[in-house]
Order: C-alpha cells, then structure tokens, then sequence
C-alpha cells in the first residue's frame, strides 16, 4: 500500500499542491519524513519539491517546519545546496540564509561574503564564485574576482549569460574555472594573436595589416542571453519556465547546445528523473525527438527514456551513427559508481522498441564493445554478436595500408565500412585516400559511399552537400565550434576551401576552436589538425586565401556590436 510520503511525492512531481497541503495537515510530522525511493535515498519531501522547481510546494513545506539544513541523499545536500547547485535563485531564496562562503555566494549575500573571504583558501573561492554566477549573482560574483583580472565586470557578465554552460567545477582557482567556461563559450574570447603559430605567412599577414587583441575585449557566450537563459531552464528541469518561454519565442525550440545537442538532451544529462514533464513538453513543441534519447540515457534517467520512447522518438540517428543503445552501454562501463544494474531497464527499453544490437558507432565500435560484462548476456540474448567492432574493418584496414586495389569492391558487399573512422588516422577511407594524395581512390571511395559526412563535404569543396547536412543537424547559428560531431573548419583549413569555409563561419564554426579528443581519447581528422585550430591549420599548410579569410573573421568578432 502506497505511504502519505509517496502520494506526496507524486502530488509534488504533478505539481499538485492542494493535495500536498492537504497530506500534510492530515499527518503534521509528514513534512520531516525522510524515506527511500528509486534514485532517491534518504530524502525528504522538501529535497523532491526543490528538485521538481515546485515554488509554492517549497514555501509550504518550509512553513510546515521542513528541515531546511539537513544533508539527505547521495551524495548528502541540503536543500539549500541543491537549489544552488542547480541556480535556482528563486527557489534558494526561499531557503534561508548561507552560512558558508559558497552559499553566501550563490545567494547574493555581499555583506556574507564580505565576511568570510579573507579567511577562505582557492578552492572555495572557486566554489563561491562558481555558484554566484551559476545563480545570476553579479555583486558577489565580482566580489570574487581576484585583483587584476582583465575587465572584471565584462568577464562576469559574459558568464551570467552562459549560465548553461556552468556546470563542471574544473580547475585550481577561480581564473581556471572561469577560462574553461569562456572556452567553452567561445574560443575567441581567451585565445590571444600571440598564441598563432610564429611563421613567416602568419606574421607577414597580421603585422602588414595591424591586426591585434583589441585593448578591451567584447566577451560573448555562444549564443544570445535570451537562448542561454532557455537552455538553462530545459537544463535543470524548469517547466513552467520553459512553457513561459516557447509561448513567447517557439523557435526557442530548436536551439541547440555547445555539445551540439537539442533542447532534449538537457533534461536528460541533468534533471534526471525530475525533467520527464519537461522533456515531454519540448517533445510536443516540436524538439527533434532523438535529441533526447542520449543524454537520459548516458545518465541513468529511466524515467524520461521511456517516456521519450512511448512517444515515438527514435532509438538512433544514423546520420551521426549515435544510438541510445551506444549511450546506455557506454553508461554501464564508464559511469559504473552506480552499478551496472542501473543501465538494465534503459537497454532493455531500448531493445523492446527496436535499437539495433549491432549498431556501431562512428569508430565502428558496437554496443557489446562499450558494455560492462555484466550487461553481455542481455545483449547477445537479443541478437548482439559478440564482436566489440563491425565486423570487416580489420580487413579494410588492411586493404587500405597495403593500397589494394579492390578496396572499393569491399565496400560493395559492406557500404557501412566506410562511415567509419580510423582510430589511428582520424579518417574515413575516403579522407585518408586524400591526406595520402590518391585523389582517384578518395573520389572512388565516396561514389561507392553515397552519402557524405560533415568532415568529407568539407574536405572535398561539396558546398551543396555541407549545407543541407548542416541543415539536417540543426547547426545554422552560433556555436562553440569544435568538438562533436565534426570538425569541418579544419579540413577546409587545410585544402584551402574557402567557400566552404564562409559557409561554416556563417554557421557558427569558431576559426580559434580547438580539435581535442572526444571522452574516449578518440580525435577526427590526421594529426596535423589535432590540438589545434583552423587559424593554425590554414597557416601550416600554407593556405595563404583562406588564413586571410579567417583572420578576417577574427577582426570582425571584435567589431563594435558583435557582444
């Protein structure tokens, strides 16, 4: 039989608060009950009602005596911590007051922070200037700004803007969490015109013609305020927020990421369980539905992935050769303080609704490659090969080391082969057949191919191909440039592409973005554009055209207006 606590429960994740009232003065000390739930140990009710967003069910569970300050869950936050670690402003000022640096911060409480930071070492005041700004606190947040730093109010208010990307708590020292988050934003705003590489073609072009860091820099997230402040509502689960938006702008909608990713990835990676409603609601606003099935499943959130399911999103986007199946078995290895266990209704859900067991992913690593051995046995049980790789590749590989000359024959019985990306080289065969200088092998490999990915249309000057893949993933605005899924810009900076490089920089693509390797250590393209941006690319192999063209974009990013 279901407890008072559970039925508050439920009344709190509908929002429901009448009845929530209505539990409580039937049995006064429910307000205080901590119990265990699914995903949710040693909680109480006022813990669900912050994570939910649910403002009047806050303020009546904390006029009922809710305990505001005791640590529950795992690991143990207050309430008061966890409406900070996910800004919510609103409801943190509900809470009471900070009796610490960090919540002193992410309060605005500048007489409280005052107080306390002569006395607090790097790490907190890292902790505190990172919730500040993660909770839209400018006083505080330049409180915290050690003396020194370069345009201190431009620099915080950029990060108040970038509110969804401030989630890690990367580095040492306030500087160093905030240059990631920058980077993150947008790679123009911390790399410097001394950091190009020093040749002869890049001297004689910026020097000739004055170019230089401007003396006050225009700092800027990588998308409009307005967007970013969307983002961070579908982020953390905030529905009513998110319906207020879409009935304003419903082109907010389609927004996406500095991952790359749609709206529906958000709530998945961050609002677990408590952005199913959330999810839904971008689902019916018209959110490519795909979008959402990586993030809840590479974080666990069951909830959402069946929901997403039942309302007919797609297991997998070939086009990028994802599928939440790959996210759920990478999950069960790579996130596995959870326990494997907690990946097993996700994949079987996946399964029921039709996920290819064998589907790899763009290095060509399947399903059963990525899964825990624990998971294994589900996998073959429905139809996996026990093959961590797609079967063929050894011997493409070979073919293509060894120059065969019936490498496209291969193809013919097995098209998939060459979707997929060399580990060593970075390169489908078709890219590899053209930094190995076999133009004919690289233009028969792709007419035996078909279908053009990002990097190749780049590569090989298809403009017309580019633009309607770009198109097809929704990249038609500011982003962070580099990163997944591809890394067009670098291999136009290296064959020279102008065309295509104007199409990519009007899309967004950063000529300073750096190629770094995704989580697995796995990078896209040859070593010579690993680590390293367009501009250095396009220096390096002597592309004089196109590093004109791209340190023009670097002048204009710094035009008056552009902030």
């Amino acid at each position: 039989m279901a407890t008072a606590y559970q039925a508050a429960y439920r009344a709190i994740t509908e929002g429901r608060t009448d009845s929530v009232r209505d539990l409580i003065a039937a049995e006064p000390g429910l307000s205080g009950t901590a119990e265990d739930l699914p995903d949710w140990p040693d909680s109480t009710l006022l813990e669900h009602a912050v994570w939910w967003h649910r403002t009047e069910i806050v303020d009546l569970l904390v006029a009922a005596g809710a305990p505001v300050a005791r640590p529950g869950g795992t690991p143990p936050q207050s309430p008061l911590t966890r409406a900070l670690e996910m800004g919510a402003d609103g409801l943190a000022d509900l809470l009471g007051s900070g009796t610490d640096l960090e919540s002193a911060a992410g309060l605005g409480d500048v007489s409280g922070v005052r107080s306390r930071l002569t006395e607090a070492d790097a790490g907190a005041r890292r902790r505190a200037f990172r919730l500040a700004c993660l909770n839209g606190r400018r006083e505080t947040a330049r409180l915290l700004c050690p003396d020194g730093w370069f345009d201190k109010d431009a620099l915080v208010d950029a990060l108040l803007r970038a509110r969804h990307l401030l989630t890690w708590d990367e580095g040492e020292t306030a500087w160093d969490w905030a240059r990631f988050q920058l980077e993150l934003a947008d790679p123009l705003n911390v790399l410097t015109f001394a950091e190009l590489p020093r040749n002869d073609l890049t001297r004689k072009l910026g020097h000739s013609q004055g170019r230089r860091v401007p003396a006050e820099r225009v700092w800027r997230p990588m998308n409009s305020p307005l967007v970013e402040d969307f983002l961070f509502a579908c982020q953390w689960g905030q529905t009513s927020r998110v319906r207020a938006f879409l009935a304003d702008a419903p082109e907010l909608v389609h927004s996406r990421t500095m991952w790359d990713g749609g709206t529906l990835y958000l709530p998945g990676a961050y609002g677990s369980t408590g952005s199913v409603a959330t999810g839904l609601l971008l689902l019916e606003a018209g959110a490519r539905p795909y979008d959402g099935i990586g993030g809840p499943a590479w974080w666990g959130a069951v909830d959402l992935v069946r929901a997403l399911l039942d309302a007919g999103a797609p297991t997998e986007w070939r086009e990028r050769r994802e599928t939440g199946l790959l996210h759920a078995c990478a999950a069960t290895r790579y996130n596995d303080d959870y326990g494997h266990e907690h990946w097993l209704p996700i994949i079987e859900n996946l399964l029921d609704k039709g996920a290819d067991p064998n589907y790899a992913d763009r290095f060509g690593v399947t399903p059963w490659g990525f899964a825990h051995d624990e998971v294994r046995p589900l996998l073959e049980a429905r139809g996996a090969r026990p093959e961590p790789r797609h079967p063929g590749l050894v011997e493409l590989r070979e073919r293509l080391a060894s120059a065969a000359p019936d490498i496209a024959d291969l193809a013919v019985t097995d098209p998939e082969l060459l979707d997929f990306y060399d580990e060593q080289t970075g390169c489908t065969p078709a890219l590899g057949a053209l930094v190995q200088g076999d133009r004919r092998l690289a233009d028969t490999l792709l007419a035996a191919k078909g279908r053009l990915d990002i990097n190749e249309a780049a590569a090989f000057g298809e403009v017309a191909a580019l633009e309607a893949l770009l198109d097809d993933h929704g990249i038609t605005g500011p982003r962070a440039g580099a990163g997944p899924p591809f890394v067009p810009l670098h291999f136009a900076a290296w064959r020279g592409e102008l065309e295509v490089a104007e199409v990519l920089l009007a899309r967004g693509y950063s000529a300073a973005a750096v190629n770094r390797a995704d989580e697995a250590g796995k990078y896209q393209g040859m070593p010579a554009l690993r680590d390293t941006t367009p501009l250095h690319v396009a220096a390096d192999a002597g592309q004089a055209a196109l590093l004109e063209r791209l340190l023009d974009a670097w002048d204009e990013h710094w035009q008056p207006g552009n902030g």
